[in-house]
């Protein structure tokens, strides 16, 4: 049943290049940038396992680093891709909703599958179709970021697009072509898959340059972590010696201390 029949109709906005290789050019130039949050989101699992793992990878402009979230489902079943890949656009759009700064005027969500995307786009309330629940979680989502109101409409706060992204664009074998990664992609699909395993997979492969990189990305990471964590722990150190100092000479009391504090 259509929009039109129901009155029903998809706040958000869905839109992909015509082509494959235009769709990873046009990805390759995101780059974060003020007022707009980028996510990127991916699912994982193993023959082996009913296990999924979902994650979203995001980068603000003024962000050192990347980051994610991550998490991982246990069906009683084993879930087909697609409405894993569905679940990883609902996980990452809450996750991305909490995300959001006032000056945020757009989320752009990339996903990997054009039937996820399609769905999204198309979906009905009762429509019978597959994912309907984390359909119509997304759909709430769009509608709470949104405030109610169709993208094309005036005073919209904050618009939520949703874009089609080829998996593993920078590697010919798996159908992509030859090129710098998109490392939105590759960040989620990392998570996911640690998300499953904590890593078992990703750490028996080898030769894998851009895995190479991201690992690298990560202890980076953790260094400046540990780092700021250090100063901060120096800096309370410091004023708490000086309390005891001011404390000791009389200058102030306990009571002004915590009042002031």
């Amino acid at each position: 049943m259509s929009s039109s029949q129901t009155g029903y109709q998809f706040l958000g906005k869905v839109e992909y290049a015509d082509t494959m290789r235009e769709g990873i050019k046009i990805a390759r130039k995101v780059k974060p940038t003020a007022g707009r949050l980028d996510l990127w989101t991916d699912q994982s699992q193993r023959a082996d396992s009913y296990k999924v793992g979902l994650a979203v990878a995001y980068k603000r402009h003024d962000d050192k680093h990347w980051h994610e979230h991550f998490t991982c489902l246990e069906p009683d079943s084993k879930m087909k891709s697609w409405p894993a890949e569905l679940e990883a656009v609902d996980f990452g759009l809450d996750r991305g909703k909490g995300l959001l700064r006032s000056d945020d005027r757009q989320i752009d969500l990339y996903c990997e599958v054009k039937g996820v995307v399609d769905r999204i786009r198309d979906y009905q309330p009762g429509d019978g179709g597959w994912g309907e629940d984390a359909c119509a979680s997304i759909h709430q989502c769009v509608h709470e970021i949104q405030q109610g109101k169709h993208w094309t409409e005036a005073g919209v706060p904050c618009v939520v697009r949703f874009t089609l992204v080829k998996a593993h664009a920078h590697e010919p074998k798996k159908g992509g072509i030859s090129g710098r990664p998109i490392m939105g992609n590759c960040w989620a699909d990392y998570w996911a898959s640690f998300a499953v395993d904590r890593g078992i997979s990703k750490s028996m492969v080898v030769g894998d340059e851009v895995l190479r990189m991201i690992r690298t990305m990560i202890d980076e990471r953790e260094k400046d972590e540990k780092k700021a964590q250090k100063e901060q722990e120096e800096a309370l150190d410091q004023e708490n010696a000086a309390f005891q100092r001011a404390l000791a000479a009389g200058e102030v009391t306990y009571e002004e201390y915590v009042t002031n504090a």
